[in-house]
């Protein structure tokens, strides 16, 4: 039985007149609407981890939510891990230009929406507590 891998990323988030809207990313290889997430960085902390995969894979910057998080398991690049999404809101504007931009596509989508294009179950459950929390 092989070693469950731990991954770290973000549920992002801004308000767009009083709504909450939330950015997904295409995953590079199958392009399935996802949320920036990846390994533990070296020399980084889980957190800091999160923070620089959501700039890298989106363009994001924004804080954590210091108590409200999301952990469960998926399938990545054919591997069990089990992802920690901390609720990160969103600075604006939104940045044009990121590292990953060329390989990646980014959307901005209502919570209904962002519940529809995800692919993971755990995900669109996700989302729509975060709705419910915030």
């Amino acid at each position: 039985m092989g070693v469950l891998i731990k991954q770290y990323g973000v549920l992002p988030y801004f308000y767009q007149s009083g709504k909450i809207k939330i950015i997904l990313i295409t995953s590079r290889i199958s392009h399935q609407w996802i949320v920036p997430k990846g390994n533990r960085v070296p020399n980084k902390t889980k957190r800091e981890s999160a923070l620089q995969e959501a700039y890298e894979e989106a363009g994001l910057t924004g804080k954590l939510n210091k108590d409200l998080k999301f952990c469960f398991k998926i399938m990545s690049h054919g591997e069990k891990a089990e992802l920690t999404l901390y609720l990160m809101r969103v600075n604006n504007p939104l940045s044009a230009d990121w590292p990953e931009k060329k390989q990646r596509k980014r959307i901005v989508v209502s919570t209904k929406r962002a519940q529809s294009l995800v692919e993971w179950p755990e995900l669109a459950t996700s989302i729509k507590r975060l709705q419910d929390l915030l």
